[in-house]
């Protein structure tokens, strides 16, 4: 049987020539369902992995830089809390005047207040990192979510007595000591804490990025057109195309010779 003078079989050649060609165009193995259904549907499932792999990987980074800044800020808070160890010490000297420790009161003063504008400053993205104690999470996919600590910084120093050092006597000085120790280790605990986060942080992107490359490969084994073989195809193809069409052309030749003689 016929369609539209051509053979069934030359029509499915050219059909299969036009699907090559869409393979060689596009790269892809499977363009529609009807390349391959099943496969298809699992290209889609590791399409919306890699997805998800990629946004927590993504998220997993805002975390790192947010703890990042708050370590900062707490670095700062550090290197101020050390310079106010280091007049406290210079006035506990016995051989300073009334005068001299009110003037090194005056420095630590300002250096009090330095921290407290450190802390109302530490923000990622509009959110206060030093302002109130909490959690924020991070969600790096599939309910896996790791809490990045925030701190009420101002609360916690003055809890610990630094609002109050009081260096105008030799007295106050070495007592104020002992406060700034308690606070140098209140910001090294801090910053442990966000050392520890950030690097399983780290740890967790590098898994979604190694789980990320897996799943790419997975899907480009499926989806990705194995060009050598899809060209051989359609030269195959095209030389069947071509042996069909010089076919149908002699047998329209002789049929068209038959019916002159007859004539």
């Amino acid at each position: 049987m016929k369609i539209n003078g051509f053979q069934p079989n030359f029509i499915n050649q050219n059909s299969k020539s036009e699907s090559l060609l869409e393979k060689l165009a596009s790269g892809k193995r499977v363009n529609s369902a009807a390349d391959d259904a099943a496969g298809l549907q699992i290209i889609n499932r590791l399409s919306a992995e890699l997805d998800g792999y990629l946004r927590g990987a993504q998220n997993g980074n805002d975390g790192v830089s947010l703890a990042q800044t708050a370590d900062q800020a707490f670095s700062n808070i550090g290197d101020t809390v050390s310079r106010i160890r280091e007049l406290t010490a210079r006035a506990g000297s016995g051989a300073l005047n009334g005068s001299d420790r009110q003037a090194i009161q005056q420095e630590i003063n300002s250096l009090t207040e330095e921290v407290g504008s450190i802390a109302e400053d530490a923000t990622f993205a509009g959110v206060d990192l030093l302002k109130s104690s909490g959690t924020i999470g991070i969600n790096l996919g599939r309910g896996d979510n790791i809490n990045v600590q925030t701190k009420d910084v101002q609360t916690d120093l003055g809890g610990l007595g630094f609002n109050t050092i009081d260096v105008t006597t030799a007295a106050g000085a070495q007592a104020a000591l002992g406060t700034l120790d308690n606070i140098s280790d209140y910001v090294n605990n801090a910053r442990a804490e966000l050392g520890a986060t950030q690097n399983r942080l780290e740890s967790s992107i590098r898994g979604l990025n190694g789980q990320h490359e897996q799943a790419a490969a997975a899907r480009a084994r499926r989806q990705d057109t194995d060009y050598a073989q899809a060209a051989s195809e359609r030269a195959r193809n095209d030389i069947l195309q071509q042996s069909q069409i010089a076919v149908q052309s002699q047998a329209n030749l002789n049929r068209q010779q038959a019916l002159n003689l007859l004539a």
